[in-house]
C-alpha cells in the first residue's frame, strides 16, 4: 500500500511582541491518501466501478472479477470461486425490485451476477423478467441501455443508436427514468407516473439521479432538475461556486455519479466536490478532496462515505484510492540539528501551549487548525538540557527544571526571578493546591518551596529520603502522591509523614492521574514503564487488563476528554478508553468478579495518521490541553495535536458480522446459510469472519465458542482471538452436531457485543451411529447376561453341595434346637400359668375358706344365741361359697390337666346339654343377681370337640357374664357364619370395655410373650377360655351389640335331627 500524505505549507503567522520567530516550518497534513494496487491484493489495477452496499462493505469493478473490501483485505469472486465465464466486471446496478440489501453487477457480453449476503452468486433471470415488466419495452437489446454511472461507458459515436436510457432509483420497487432523445417518463412500482417531452439532446448519458431529482450538467456549468412540469436550472451554492476556474471555464470540469449511491460529484482540476442536496431551486456543494490530479491518476469511478467522510477513488490504471480527512495531526520542526522530539509541555493561556524547550505553539482558530511556532527569549535552553518538566503556576509564573537547576520566570516582565542549584539533578516539579511547589530529585526524595514567603528557598520536606521521583499528584485531600522508580508513596502534605503503597514495590512509575471523581470508583490511574496501568482507592490496588499485544505494558500518560473518553499514550501507540467502561470494569472487580469483561478501547498508530507510534514520557506534565479541547502530546517526532470533543466515532468497528467462507481440508467454500454439512473426517477447517471496518485492524476483537448442539443453552467458554485476526482455526471438527457461536466487540458499551452463529452438521462414524450402539448395547447386556447365568450356575452348583454337607452335618443340631426353643417357650408359658395359678388361688380359695372359717364361727355364736333364722342363711352362704370353690378348683383342675394333654379327649358332642348342663349350674346364682339364663341352641347340634374343656369354657364365660350384670338376660345360642357353626353368649348389659374387646379378638393370634405382659390386666377365667380355645381351634369373636356377645367359631356344622 503506498500512502501519499497530502501536505499543506502554510506561511507563518506573526506572534505576540515577546515570541521571538523561528526559522522552521510547520506542515498541517489535511488529508490521508491510500493507495491500494495488485500488489495489495486486488487482481489487477483496473477499478471500472467503485460502491458501497448497505452492509458496510466495498465492492469493486475490476477486469478480472468482482472484488470485496472490508477495510482490512480484498477478497475476489472470480473462476476461482464462482461460476463465471466471464471476469471482465463493468459496472454495478441496483436491484430493480427496491431491495437495499441487493445489488447485481454487470459484465462485459455475460448475464449478469447478484450480490447479496456479500456473496457473489449467477442470476440471469431476475433482471431479465423485470425488464420485461416495463411498458412498451418487449425486447432488450443494444438499442436499450441501463444507467451504471459517469463517466459512462457507452460511445460517444453511438449515442443516436440507443433509443431508451433507463436511470433506476435504488431502494424503491420498480422506480426509474426512461430517458429517450426527446421524451422523458417516470415510473413508479412499473407504472407511469408522468411523460413529457423535452428538447432534442444527443448524449443520453448526461442525465443523472442524485439527491431524489434526475438532473443534467450543462456546459455552461447549469445544472438542470426535470420534474414532471418543467426544466429548472437550479443555483449553486457552497465550496463550488466560490470556485474561479469552475465559474470562468465550467465546460473543463467533468461530472461523476454513482448510480448505486446516486452521489453527483464535480471535479474542477485537482479539487473534487459533492452534490449534497437540493433544496428551494438551489444544489448545495460541498469541497471534499483537493490537492489530487485526477487525470493523470485514470479516476473513473468515484464514492464517498458521508457519515465515515471517507472517500473512495477508482482508477483505470492504479487501482483504488481511499481518503480520509486527518483527525491527528504533528508539528513537525528542526533547530540546530536536534530532531523534533519532545517532553514536558504545559498550556501558556487559553491558545497557546508552552514547550520545556522555551517553544510556544499558538492555535489559530481557522478551518485548517493552523499552527505557528515561537519562543520566549527569556528562558534558557540549550539541546544538551533536559526537558522533562515545566509549568505555568496560577500567578502566571513559569517554572523550570534544567538538570540540576530550578528556574522561576516571570512572563509578564520577560526575566529570571530566581535560580535554586540543588547540586543533584532536579527530576519533576509540581505546583500543589495551596500553591507551594514541589521539588522531585534523583537521590534527596522531596524539597518544597513556598513562592509566597520572600526570599522563599528550598526545604527538604520528607522524613526519608524517596529513591528517584519522577512524578507528584495531589488528591485534593491532604495527600501527595509521590511516584518514584520504585513504586508510589502517600505523603501527608501537612506533615511529611509517607507510607509506601502495598503492591507497588516494583513498579516504574511514569505518571499518575485521578480518575471517577465523585464516582464509587473513585481513584488513581497508576502508569507504569513495563507493568502497564494499576488502579488504587485507597485500599485496593487492581491492574487493568492489557490490550492484545501487551503495547499497554509502556504507558506514559492518561488525560480525559468532555465527552467521558480518556486517552492514553504508549511506546507503541495512542489509546482511547471510555470512562464508563473503565468504571463499569473497576466496580466489578471491586465487587467480587474475577474475570468481568475487559473494557473496549480504540487503538490509534500511523494508520490513522500518527507521525510515530512512540510517545514520550517521564515528564510532568505528560501532555497539554487548551479550553478548546484541543489536546497535545510529546512523541519522538513533533507534538500530537487532535481536537478530541470533535474526533468522530468513524473508528469504532460496529459493522455487520458475516461467516461468509468455510475451507476444508484447504477447500474454500462460499457460505450465506446457518448450517453447513463437514464431509467426514474433515481437517484444517477454517471459518473466514468478514466485518467492514476501515480503522486500525487491531481493533477488530473477535471470540468464539464451539459447543455441542445439545448442550447450546450454556454460557460459553469464549475463546479470544489475536487482535485484528478473523480467522477461526480448527484442527478438525468431532463428529455431531455444533454450534460456532461468534462475538465481535462492536465498540464503547459494557457488553457491547454483535453475535452470529452457525451450525456444522458432521457425519458420524459408523461406530458413532445409534444402530452400532444399539447392537454393541444389546451385546454387552447379553455378554452379561451370559456371564451372570453362566456364574449362577456355577455358584449354584457349589452352593447346593455346600448346602448339603451343610445339612448333613447339622441337622440333628437343628433339630435339637429347635426342640429346645419349642420347650424353652413352653416351659416359659407354663410357668407363667403356675405364677396365674398361684395368684387366683390365693385370691379365689384362700379369701373364700378364710371367710367360710369366720363364718362357721359366727354360726356357732348364732345357735348359742337362739339366732337360728340368721345362722341358717350364713350356712346357706357358707354352702354356695364352698360350691363356687369346687368350680373354681374343678376349672383349675381341668384347665392344668388340659395343659399336659391327659385329658384332651376329642369327641362328638352335643351342644345342647352342655349348655344346660352350665345353665343350671348358674342358675341359683344368676336369680340371687337378678340375673336369667337361657338356652336356645338346637338340640340336634354336634361339635367335634373336648366336652370337658367346652363346658369350662362355657362356665366361664356364663359366670363372667352373670357376675359383672345385674338384671340381664343371658343367651346361649348359636349361628352360622360363612358355612361354620359359632355358639355365642350373649347379654344385654352394658358390654365390654374396649380393652377388653381388643385383647380378646387378638389374644389367639399374638405371641406368647405379648399375651402374658397383657394378660396380666385380665382375670383367671377368661385366661382359661382363651388357652383352651388354642387347643381346640376355636376362634372367639367378640363384640358389643346391645350388650357383650362373645362368639365361639367351631369346624362346619354337622346336624342331626332326632
Amino acid at each position: 500500500m503506498k500512502i501519499f500524505l497530502h501536505l499543506l505549507v502554510f506561511g507563518l503567522l506573526c506572534s505576540p511582541s515577546s515570541i521571538a520567530a523561528v526559522d522552521t516550518q510547520v506542515y498541517s497534513d489535511q488529508y490521508i491518501v491510500k493507495n491500494y494496487t495488485d500488489e495489495d491484493g486486488l487482481p489487477q489495477n483496473s477499478v471500472n466501478r467503485v460502491v458501497y452496499d448497505a452492509n458496510g462493505f466495498i465492492w469493486l469493478a475490476t477486469e478480472n472479477g468482482v472484488v470485496r473490501y472490508d477495510g482490512q483485505s480484498f477478497y475476489t469472486f472470480n473462476n476461482n470461486n464462482t461460476h463465471m465465464p466471464n471476469t471482465r466486471a463493468a459496472a454495478f446496478l441496483p436491484d430493480f425490485g427496491g431491495q437495499g440489501s441487493r445489488m447485481f453487477v454487470f459484465f462485459h457480453n455475460n448475464p449478469l451476477m447478484r450480490i447479496e449476503n456479500i456473496i457473489v452468486r449467477p442470476d440471469s433471470i431476475y433482471m431479465a423478467e423485470c425488464l420485461r415488466r416495463i411498458p412498451g419495452l418487449f425486447n432488450f437489446d443494444h438499442t436499450h441501455q441501463v444507467a451504471t454511472g459517469l463517466p459512462s461507458m457507452m460511445r460517444k459515436g453511438g449515442q443516436l443508436k440507443i433509443k431508451n436510457y433507463l436511470i433506476f432509483v435504488p431502494r424503491r420497487q420498480g422506480t426509474f427514468f426512461r430517458v429517450q432523445h426527446e421524451r422523458i417518463t417516470y415510473y413508479e412500482n412499473w407504472k407511469i407516473e408522468w411523460s413529457r417531452k423535452v428538447p432534442f439532446k444527443a448524449n443520453l448519458d448526461d442525465y443523472f439521479y442524485s439527491n431524489g431529482y434526475l438532473l443534467t450538467l450543462e456546459p455552461d456549468g447549469r445544472l438542470v432538475q426535470y420534474t414532471a412540469d418543467s426544466s429548472q436550472d437550479l443555483s449553486i451554492k457552497g465550496s463550488l461556486s466560490l470556485d474561479s476556474d469552475f465559474r470562468e471555464s465550467p465546460k473543463d470540469s467533468r461530472l461523476y455519479w454513482n448510480s448505486i449511491t446516486s452521489q453527483g460529484f464535480i471535479k474542477v482540476k485537482d479539487r473534487l466536490y459533492l452534490l449534497e442536496y437540493i433544496e428551494d431551486g438551489y444544489c448545495h456543494s460541498k469541497l471534499i478532496f483537493e490537492g489530487f490530479d485526477f487525470e493523470r491518476n485514470r479516476i473513473y469511478s468515484i464514492c464517498y462515505d458521508k457519515r465515515q467522510e471517507r472517500l473512495y477513488l477508482g482508477s483505470n490504471i492504479r487501482g483504488l484510492f481511499i481518503v480520509d480527512k486527518r483527525v491527528f495531526q504533528s508539528v513537525l520542526f528542526e533547530e540546530k540539528g536536534y530532531e523534533s522530539v519532545h517532553y514536558a509541555l504545559t498550556p501558556l493561556d487559553s491558545h497557546r501551549v508552552l514547550l520545556a524547550s522555551g517553544k510556544v505553539i499558538t492555535v489559530a482558530e481557522s478551518k485548517h487548525h493552523l499552527k505557528t511556532l515561537g519562543r520566549l527569549p527569556f528562558i534558557e535552553w540549550d539541546p544538551e538540557m533536559d526537558l522533562y518538566s515545566i509549568f505555568v503556576s496560577k500567578n502566571g509564573e513559569i517554572w523550570h527544571k534544567a538538570l540540576e537547576c530550578l528556574h522561576r520566570y516571570s512572563l509578564s516582565k520577560g526575566k529570571m526571578l530566581n535560580n535554586w542549584y540543588f547540586g543533584q539533578p532536579v527530576n519533576t516539579i509540581y505546583e500543589g493546591a495551596d500553591g507551594r511547589v514541589w521539588v522531585g530529585l534523583a537521590r534527596e526524595g522531596v524539597y518544597v518551596i513556598d513562592p509566597k514567603k520572600p526570599f522563599a528557598q528550598p526545604q527538604p520536606f520528607s522524613l526519608g529520603k524517596l529513591p528517584w521521583v519522577n512524578y507528584f499528584l495531589e488528591d485534593g485531600k491532604g495527600t501527595l502522591f509521590v511516584g518514584t522508580k520504585n513504586g508510589l508513596y502517600a505523603m501527608d502534605v501537612h506533615t511529611g509523614g509517607y507510607e509506601l503503597i502495598a503492591g507497588t514495590e516494583k513498579l516504574l512509575v511514569r505518571s499518575l492521574h485521578m480518575f471517577g471523581k465523585n464516582t464509587p470508583v473513585e481513584g488513581l490511574l497508576i502508569m507504569t514503564y513495563t507493568d502497564g496501568i494499576y488502579y488504587y482507592n485507597g485500599n485496593r490496588l487492581l491492574k487493568l487488563p492489557l490490550d492484545g499485544h501487551g503495547y499497554l505494558s509502556a504507558s506514559h500518560c492518561a488525560v480525559e476528554d468532555q465527552r467521558g473518553y480518556i486517552w492514553i499514550t504508549t511506546n507503541t501507540g495512542l489509546f482511547q478508553f471510555a470512562k464508563k467502561d473503565i468504571a463499569s470494569y473497576l466496580s466489578r472487580r471491586i465487587q467480587g468478579e474475577s474475570n468481568p469483561n475487559r473494557p473496549f478501547y480504540l487503538y490509534y498508530s500511523r494508520k490513522e495518521g500518527l507521525a510515530t507510534n512512540e510517545f514520550n514520557g517521564g515528564c510532568q506534565p505528560c501532555a497539554a490541553t487548551l479550553q478548546n479541547g484541543t489536546f497535545f502530546f510529546p512523541s519522538m517526532k513533533g507534538l500530537l495535536h487532535f481536537q478530541a470533543n470533535t474526533v468522530m466515532a468513524k473508528n469504532v468497528p460496529s459493522g455487520s458480522l458475516y461467516l461468509d467462507r468455510v475451507s476444508v481440508n484447504s477447500v474454500v467454500r462460499l457460505n450465506d446459510q446457518d448450517k453447513i454439512i463437514l464431509p467426514l473426517d474433515s481437517t484444517r477447517v477454517n471459518v473466514h469472519v468478514a466485518t467492514p471496518y476501515f480503522g486500525n485492524g487491531n481493533n477488530i476483537r473477535i471470540s468464539y465458542a464451539l459447543i455441542p448442539s445439545a448442550i447450546a443453552q450454556q454460557e460459553p467458554d469464549w475463546i479470544y482471538l489475536p487482535e485484528g485476526e478473523t480467522m477461526i482455526r480448527f484442527s478438525s471438527i468431532p463428529s455431531g452436531d455444533h454450534t460456532l457461536i461468534v462475538r465481535k466487540s462492536n465498540g464503547f458499551g459494557e457488553n457491547n457485543f454483535l453475535y452470529r452463529a452457525i451450525d456444522f452438521v458432521v457425519p458420524l462414524h459408523w461406530y458413532e451411529t445409534w444402530w452400532f450402539r444399539l447392537i454393541t448395547l444389546l451385546f454387552c447386556c447379553l455378554m452379561v447376561l451370559l456371564i451372570i447365568w453362566l456364574r449362577t450356575r456355577y455358584l449354584k452348583s457349589l452352593n447346593k453341595r455346600l448346602e448339603d454337607q451343610v445339612v448333613k452335618v447339622t441337622k440333628d443340631l437343628s433339630d435339637t434346637l429347635k426342640a429346645l426353643q419349642s420347650s424353652e417357650s413352653e416351659l416359659k408359658h407354663r410357668i407363667y400359668m403356675q405364677t396365674r395359678l398361684v395368684a387366683s388361688l390365693s385370691h379365689d380359695i384362700r379369701t373364700p375358706m378364710r371367710y367360710q372359717a369366720s363364718g362357721a364361727e359366727r354360726v356357732g355364736r348364732l345357735i348359742d344365741s337362739h339366732k337360728l333364722v340368721e345362722a341358717q342363711e350364713l350356712l346357706s352362704t357358707i354352702v354356695g361359697s364352698s360350691k363356687h370353690m369346687k368350680r373354681q378348683l374343678d376349672n383349675m383342675v381341668l384347665f392344668i390337666r388340659s395343659q399336659s394333654y391327659e385329658e384332651m379327649v376329642i369327641e362328638r358332642v352335643k351342644l345342647r346339654d352342655i349348655a344346660e348342663e352350665v345353665v343350671l349350674m348358674y342358675a341359683h346364682t344368676a336369680q340371687q343377681l337378678g340375673n336369667s339364663i337361657k338356652n336356645e341352641l338346637d338340640p340336634g347340634l354336634f361339635a367335634n370337640t373336648s366336652r370337658i374343656l367346652l363346658v369350662v369354657i362355657l362356665q366361664n364365660l356364663v359366670d363372667n357374664a352373670n357376675k359383672h350384670n345385674q338384671g340381664t338376660i343371658i343367651r346361649i345360642f348359636s349361628e352360622e357364619t360363612q358355612g361354620q357353626l359359632m355358639v355365642t353368649v350373649a347379654d344385654n348389659g352394658p358390654g365390654l370395655p374396649l380393652d377388653l374387646l381388643n385383647w380378646l379378638n387378638s389374644a389367639q393370634t399374638i405371641d406368647s410373650e405379648s399375651q402374658n405382659s397383657m394378660d396380666q390386666k385380665r382375670g383367671l377365667g377368661l385366661m382359661i377360655v382363651v388357652e383352651m380355645c388354642k387347643l381346640l381351634s376355636i376362634t372367639i369373636q367378640a363384640k358389643n351389640d346391645n350388650g357383650a356377645l362373645i362368639g365361639l367359631l367351631f369346624a362346619p356344622i354337622k346336624k342331626t335331627s332326632l
